[in-house]
């Protein structure tokens, strides 16, 4: 069962319940300053349903274009900035800020590792039974099979990237997702309904099985650190 599960989710808030990059928030205020999106600004950025800027650009001998545009979302909490390949739709790399607190619950996928680079922000990260801290220009990549959780622990939002085979992910974003007006994470608003996440996720190959990481846990592995 979803944490949470009975209350309307809110995106833009802490204590989530989703998967891969993707994540809900249940109604607790979002600590700190919105994310620092300055890398994410030289974007050429690209909304769903606007013609592309960079169409009429000069291709190349190869027919590409030699900067592709961007599409940024809203997605479930989180900023995801949807980056094109010059000339194919795959692989799919994605930008992904997520707010401090944010914490999937512990799930799992069939048919993907779960792989991001970590470009800012710390990660308290759970891979089956082994706990890790993730700090920015680390590579964490989770194991297909095996159920993972993390929490995004420290004072700033945590930006990953990860780069996928297939566009499964991307089909989450755009089933549950709205266009972002403004390279940030989103304001608290009213999510999608725990019907339309459950189908969702059920179609994209997540499936959760626990809770979410909690704070005190987080604090109690760091803790152990030293």
């Amino acid at each position: 069962m979803l944490r949470g599960a009975g209350r309307r989710p809110h995106r833009g808030e802490h204590v989530t319940a989703a998967g891969r990059a993707s994540y809900v928030f249940f109604p607790m205020p979002i600590p700190g300053p919105a994310a620092d999106d300055e890398g994410l600004a030289r974007t050429a950025l690209r909304r769903p349903g606007e013609e592309d800027e960079m169409s009429s650009a000069p291709a190349t001998a190869a027919g590409s274009r030699p900067f592709a545009a961007s599409q940024a979302w809203w997605f479930l909490g989180t900023l995801v900035v949807e980056h094109r390949m010059a000339t194919s739709d795959l692989p799919v790399i994605l930008e992904s800020t997520l707010p401090v607190g944010a914490a999937p619950p512990r799930h799992l996928h069939n048919d993907a590792d779960d792989s991001y680079y970590l470009l800012a922000g710390e990660i308290v990260v759970r891979s089956g039974d082994q706990m890790s801290l993730a700090r920015p220009g680390q590579w964490v990549s989770l194991p297909r099979g095996v159920p993972h959780s993390f929490r995004v622990v420290g004072s700033e939002p945590a930006r990953m990237l990860g780069v996928h085979a297939d566009a499964g992910f991307v089909e989450f974003i755009h089933d549950l997702g709205e266009p972002a007006a403004a390279l940030e994470l989103p304001p608290p608003g009213d999510g999608p309904s725990l019907e339309d996440l459950s189908r969702s996720m059920a179609e994209h190959d997540v499936i959760v099985v626990g809770p979410s990481m909690t704070e005190d846990e987080a604090r109690a592995f760091l803790a152990s650190l030293g």
